[in-house]
C-alpha cells in the first residue's frame, strides 16, 4: 500500500439522502458474501470473483502494490462499493466503482469521483480512467466530473482524462 496512507485512515464520510458512506482503504477482512453477490449481480463486471476467497485475493494484491490505494465505501460498516487510485509520476488512475442495486441511481459514482479528485488533487497533474463501453452510468459520471475522452476506444474500453486544479 502507498506509504503515505494508513489502512485505517478514514478519508471522509459522505451523506446523501439515506446513505452515509465512509471512505477508507479496503482490507481483506472487509469482504463479505454480500459484496461478492453484488459484484456477480452487476452487468458491468466481467468475470467477477465467485467466492469471498477470490475477492480477498484481489484486495490483498491491490494492497501489496506500492502505488495503489484500494478504496472501500462502507454503508453502516458494510462494504458496498470499491475503487482504487493508482498513483504514477504526476498522474492518478481512478478505478471503477461497483455499486450494488440498493444504492444505484443516486449519483454516487459522480460524488465518489469528485471526492477522490479532492483527496488527491494536491499531488496529481492528471487523473485518468478507463470505462467499459457498455457501462454508460460510469461513463456519464466521469464526463459529468470533468473528464474528456482522450483516445479512441478500443473494443471494450473508453479512455478518459482530466487535469487537476494544479496542472
Amino acid at each position: 500500500m502507498h506509504s503515505e496512507f494508513s489502512s485505517n485512515l478514514i478519508f471522509c464520510t459522505l451523506w446523501r439522502e439515506e446513505i452515509n458512506l465512509e471512505v477508507r482503504c479496503v482490507k481483506a477482512e472487509d469482504v463479505s458474501e454480500y459484496y461478492v453477490r453484488s459484484l456477480n449481480e452487476s452487468i458491468y463486471v466481467e468475470n467477477p470473483p465467485t467466492t469471498v476467497a477470490e475477492q480477498i485475493d484481489i484486495i490483498r494484491r491491490l494492497n501489496s502494490c506500492p502505488n495503489t490505494i484500494p478504496l472501500g465505501f462502507f454503508d453502516g460498516g458494510t462494504l458496498t462499493a470499491t475503487s482504487f487510485v493508482r498513483l504514477t509520476s504526476g498522474d492518478a488512475e481512478i478505478g471503477i466503482f461497483i455499486i450494488p442495486g440498493k444504492i444505484k441511481g443516486k449519483k454516487l459514482s459522480y460524488i465518489l469521483i469528485l471526492k477522490i479528485i479532492e483527496l488527491f488533487d494536491f499531488k496529481i497533474k492528471f487523473f485518468k480512467a478507463g470505462v467499459n463501453k457498455k457501462n454508460l452510468p460510469s461513463l456519464r459520471a466521469f464526463l459529468k466530473a470533468g473528464f474528456s475522452q482522450v483516445a479512441a476506444p478500443n473494443e471494450e474500453r473508453i479512455f478518459l482524462s482530466r487535469k487537476s486544479s494544479r496542472a
